[in-house]
């Protein structure tokens, strides 16, 4: 673009253009540490900074709107970084999408006694469009509850954890059991819970499947995290490849 601009007394076209370049990386920095706050407190802002301009680069955006900026930005300080760091971020980005996710009503949590058992295999679950379930390997849920204050990030055993939007659009944030994560889990990402079933049978004691999901989504209703449960097509009517 330099041929294309005009040299100002002793200021070279690249100068000129060095000025924009500058303030686009310094408004997309400004709009991660937005985004990212506890991360920024965290890391300081100088190695904050360092990080979002590496980001920048790796990932440029594209997109006119600077809010899905930073969708890549847990997953590039788990691997750039540390694991622990994009714990945070993972968490400060689920609570993001709290605030300007999807409405939606949840589902009355007498909702599953409205089927009888045989239609249970063709119910399809719809998971709350602002619920996130992460799995940690850091005690990043407490330095975010605490806001970056008072406490150290640092690695911590394996759980698992589900924020979802609370009253007045707020972030709640709540750990889950092992059983209820495995089955949350498989019903995001396969909502018909005959499917969702037989994944869960490749993974656990097969015979405890249905107990498990029972106590799941019993908990999930009680919590607000299922939109809806509707009777879908039968799996078992499904041509099978």
């Amino acid at each position: 673009m330099a041929g294309q601009v005009r040299s100002l007394g002793c200021t070279s076209p690249n100068d000129r253009l060095d000025v924009y370049r500058n303030a686009y990386f310094i408004r997309l920095e400004a709009a991660l540490a937005h985004d990212f706050p506890v991360t920024e407190k965290i890391l300081g802002k100088k190695n904050f900074a360092r990080c979002a301009a590496d980001y920048a680069l790796a990932n440029p955006s594209g997109s006119p709107s600077l809010r899905e900026f930073g969708h890549r930005f847990a997953n590039w300080l788990r691997a750039e970084e540390s694991p622990m760091l994009g714990d945070l971020a993972a968490i400060e980005w689920a609570a993001l999408n709290v605030f300007d996710g999807p409405d939606a009503n949840a589902a009355d949590a007498q909702r599953l006694h409205a089927f009888t058992p045989e239609e249970w295999p063709s119910l399809h679950i719809r998971l709350m469009p602002t619920l996130t379930l992460l799995t940690l390997g850091s005690n990043a849920d407490r330095v975010w509850l605490e806001k970056g204050e008072g406490i150290e990030l640092e690695a911590a055993p394996v759980h698992y954890i589900a924020i979802w939007r609370g009253e007045q659009y707020r972030p709640m944030l709540v750990g889950v059991d092992t059983d209820n994560h495995a089955v949350l889990d498989i019903i995001a990402r396969e909502p018909e819970l005959a499917v969702a079933s037989e994944r869960l049978a490749e993974e656990l004691d097969p015979a405890s499947v249905p107990r498990r999901i029972a106590t799941a989504l019993h908990r999930a209703l009680a919590h607000g995290w299922i939109a809806s449960i509707e009777i879908g097509h039968s799996f078992a009517d499904e041509p099978r490849y």
